[in-house]
């Protein structure tokens, strides 16, 4: 199985400091003022009808999310372990709306990561069926 590269904040920090003018202060300044303006937004009485756009990337909004009813009932896994059991779990009283982050990412960006995604496939895939050939 191949490693994961994990990126870490400062790592993306560092790296975007190091292709660009802006120092890291600069970079941190910038992803905080971002972080201001979400938590803003979400404070807000209109989050659900604001849709903040991140530059070249796509786009993040907030959708409203409905919360269950009382008397539902739905099973519920005992922990976060791969085939864990599961028990049934009945609300006692309604959960409220709340509001979740939906990001967007622009159509050019998908379009260029499914292309090189199927390209990664293919490569492997026929890397493989060569090797049961011999």
């Amino acid at each position: 199985m191949a490693k994961k590269n994990n990126q870490t904040g400062q790592d993306v920090i560092k790296a975007l400091a190091k292709t660009t003018s802006l120092t890291i202060t600069q970079v941190q300044e910038l992803f905080l003022a971002y972080e201001n303006l979400l938590y803003t937004v979400a404070k807000s009485n209109y989050a659900d009808e604001i849709t903040i756009a991140l530059p070249y990337i796509g786009k993040i909004s907030f959708i409203e999310k409905k919360g269950k009813k009382a008397g539902v009932t739905y099973r519920k896994p005992t922990s976060f372990e791969k085939g864990a059991e599961t028990v049934e779990y009945t609300l006692e009283e309604d959960e409220p709306d709340y509001l979740r982050l939906k990001f967007d990412f622009l159509p050019a960006l998908q379009k260029t990561t499914k292309e090189t995604s199927v390209s990664k496939y293919m490569r492997k895939k026929n890397t493989i069926y060569k090797e049961r050939v011999k």
